[in-house]
């Protein structure tokens, strides 16, 4: 599948959680050993405040101390994560969900096929897709979306300036939490933010014009863990991603599909 041209998806992740490796570093060189080629620049900050976490909610970015390390590609546009008990791929430069995730799967092979066999069992597979959807000049945001979007109480004298509306639902295969942001103070959910973006160099400009960030998560949880080999890791990665993109069809309207040329 090619690149659609304007496709609004500005960040998506895709991370799968095990029980913690003992050695961090160690497992992180035997990764970036068989990938080195294809995502050369490493680095390993500490970061005080940040850990990646994957639940019932989704994958969230929460205050804690952890050691994390990070493969960028050549261009500096997509990186593998990694921690004691993650692996996972995260874009600002997405092509479409074929390639994405063939890229995340082969990050997950290598992982299982290490010495060792650390990834003998799985906690938890999950998907994040961030959209950026800014109307053109002369149009406005009910000309995109369906959905409904955050509004204000309908009070003399105020306006609102921003909102939030929040949904939980339940798939065949976990749970998904859909955030729709109008006007955010951050492009990105503010739990996304972390000294990972500024390892990466990336960053997002506040639109000049009213518009909005959608958030679409989909995990599954295994607890207790499951047996790497009784899961095809491929099949469920690829369910994971199907309710996401059928909610942004369903909130999009149609001319917003023919802009972004995805009719």
């Amino acid at each position: 599948m090619e690149k659609v041209k304007n496709a609004p998806v500005k960040y998506v992740i895709g991370v799968v959680r095990f029980p913690p490796v003992a050695d961090l570093d160690k497992f992180a060189g035997a990764i970036q050993s068989e990938l080195g080629e294809e995502y050369p620049f490493g680095s390993s900050p500490r970061f005080t405040e940040l850990s990646i976490k994957v639940d019932e909610k989704g994958v969230e970015v929460t205050p804690q101390e952890v050691a994390l390390w990070q493969f960028l590609n050549a261009g500096r546009t997509c990186g593998i994560i990694v921690n004691q008990g993650l692996v996972g791929l995260h874009t600002m430069a997405y092509e479409n969900h074929e390639d994405f995730l063939g890229k995340l799967l082969r990050v997950v092979e290598v992982a299982r096929g290490l010495e060792g066999n650390p990834l003998r069992f799985v906690e938890a597979l999950a998907l994040r897709y961030v959209d950026l959807i800014v109307p053109s000049e002369g149009e406005t945001l009910s000309d995109y979306m369906q959905a409904k979007l955050p509004t204000d109480i309908g009070i003399d004298g105020l306006k609102m300036n921003d909102g939030v509306n929040v949904l939980g639902m339940k798939s065949s295969v976990g749970n998904i939490r859909l955030q729709v942001f109008l006007n955010p103070k951050t492009v990105l959910p503010t739990d996304l933010i972390s000294p990972l973006f500024a390892d990466s160099g990336w960053g997002w400009e506040l639109p000049e014009r009213e518009f909005v960030t959608i958030d679409t998560d989909h995990a599954t949880v295994y607890a207790p863990p499951i047996e790497v080999e009784k899961i095809d890791i491929r099949e469920h990665m690829f369910s994971l991603r199907k309710p996401i993109s059928d909610i942004f069809k369903k909130i999009a309207t149609q001319h917003a599909m023919k802009v972004w040329g995805l009719e």
